[in-house]
């Protein structure tokens, strides 16, 4: 009878048809998972973008791995390790893990990817990529993704607030 025959476990793809064993239910490759144990499930499903899986036989997203705050991985590669997250570039951030892409520093804000103290420890480290910096004050900025803050207010006007957008808040 048909009931007879066995479903292939989570972490596995489908077997063909006429196999005798679990043996035949192929383990989901390094970069897969598959998480529901049906016998229409052919193929493991890629780790989604941001994640990545290293191991055979997984059996959910969450056992994939996740790149950090300040990396991502897009969905055009089957990351199979952390080194596959890659990093955000300057004038970009992201805030959380599992990202597939970076999103850009909005206005009045900025990311240089250079060094910075960190207030904790006082070391010098290299900036997180989870966040953007306030521009300082008597800088503004209008434009998003930037490296730095190079627009000073014009003479005649001030910006004692840090996170400054635009020239038109600077009016005395």
């Amino acid at each position: 009878m048909e009931t007879d025959c066995k479903i292939c476990f989570k972490g596995r793809s489908a077997a063909p048809i006429g196999s005798p064993s679990q043996s035949n239910c192929p383990l989901c490759t390094p970069g897969r998972y598959q998480d529901q144990p049906e016998l229409l499930q052919i193929e493991c499903k890629p780790c989604k973008s941001g994640s990545f899986g290293n191991e055979t036989g997984r059996k959910s997203a969450d056992e994939c791995g996740s790149c950090t705050r300040g990396f991502y991985v897009d969905n055009t590669v089957l990351a199979l390790t952390v080194e596959d997250c890659k990093e955000c570039a300057p004038g970009y951030y992201t805030d959380q893990m599992r990202q597939p892409e970076c999103k850009a520093c909005e206005f009045g804000r900025y990311h240089d990817g250079l060094t910075e103290i960190d207030p904790s420890t006082g070391m010098v480290s290299r900036m997180l990529k989870s966040f953007c910096k306030n521009c300082p004050a008597g800088y503004y900025q209008d434009e998003d993704a930037r490296i730095h803050c190079e627009k000073k207010c014009p003479a005649g006007r001030y910006g004692e607030t840090r996170n400054l957008q635009t020239i038109m808040l600077l009016f005395v």
